[in-house]
């Protein structure tokens, strides 16, 4: 990946490198982990680049444990000068209000928003503030990395899915102020929920735009298995039929397998199979529909 390296003097070059992050408390798998899949942390200058990035994280301030957190998981972002890039965008989003901790959150989890040109950083945020979101509150930050990751005209398209499944301008930005990064969803990934939800389990469109978190949910491994769980209850009429979609595929696995699995097991033994697909939608021959609400 990184041949000139070869060429580089391993006790002047390389080895001081390895002893300051070895420093910091990062170990030699994770480091060689490190290296070798951003290879170009390694040609960055440890007096002019890589200890002044460190400096620049503990005065925003990171924890320890989260520098060394950003080092392991986001290593690329260290070959950046962060003062230079980062620190001007960072004293925008102090100056609107945004606490400390979201700071740091942006830093080790959405690191791309403050990465951004300068003016499209500007451009994002004007816009962000404008559909009313909140600094002080974590929709802010999804919306900004909405922004900063894919162009308008990607955004653009995933409205046009939407709007072909019956959601007006107004569902659209609704569901995006509620649920921001529910437009990262892949568009294949999009398209296979909503026939699923709406051609199979029979719910309206809108229904999905109440809960628009189910967007990015497993529909193999979490929200066919229940929705197939709830659709056979409400063919037995042990369930009501009116479940919101919410009510479906939101609690966590424990919950919902106490709600609606053990607790009718012994009317339904199968019902477990189907939980865990081992009876697919195929095998259940029922035509049951779950009722809807408007937005």
């Amino acid at each position: 990946m990184r041949p000139s390296l070869l060429l580089a003097e391993p006790e002047r070059s390389i080895l001081p490198k390895f002893e300051f992050f070895k420093s910091l408390g990062i170990t030699d798998a994770k480091l060689a982990s490190v290296c070798s899949s951003a290879s170009a942390i390694l040609s960055r200058s440890l007096e002019n680049l890589l200890i002044p990035n460190f400096k620049f994280l503990k005065s925003v301030p990171l924890s320890d444990a989260n520098i060394i957190k950003l080092f392991r998981n986001e290593s690329w972002l260290f070959t950046f000068d962060l003062a230079k890039n980062v620190s001007p965008k960072l004293a925008v989003l102090k100056e609107l209000g945004m606490p400390a901790p979201f700071i740091a959150l942006i830093l080790t989890c959405y690191a791309p928003i403050v990465l951004q040109k300068r003016e499209k950083f500007d451009k994002n945020v004007k816009k962000v503030l404008e559909m009313g979101f909140d600094p002080r509150k974590c929709g802010f930050i999804h919306a900004m990395k909405v922004f900063a990751s894919m162009t308008e005209s990607t955004l653009e398209q995933k409205f046009d899915l939407f709007r072909g499944w019956g959601w007006s301008d107004e569902d659209i930005m609704l569901v995006f102020k509620k649920c921001p990064i529910c437009m990262n969803a892949s568009k294949s990934k999009i398209m296979n929920g909503m026939d699923f939800l709406v051609k199979k389990m029979g719910w309206q469109s809108t229904d999905i735009a109440l809960f628009p978190k189910v967007s990015l949910m497993s529909l193999e491994k979490r929200v066919i298995p229940r929705c197939l769980v709830i659709k056979v209850l409400q063919a037995k009429g042990l369930v009501k039929k009116n479940l919101s979609l919410c009510a479906c595929v939101d609690p966590v696995d424990k919950v919902f397998l106490d709600r609606f699995v053990t607790k009718y097991l012994d009317k339904v033994p199968e019902l477990m199979n189907i939980y865990q697909r081992k009876e697919g939608f195929q095998a259940l021959d029922m035509n049951v529909h779950v009722s809807s609400s408007k937005l």
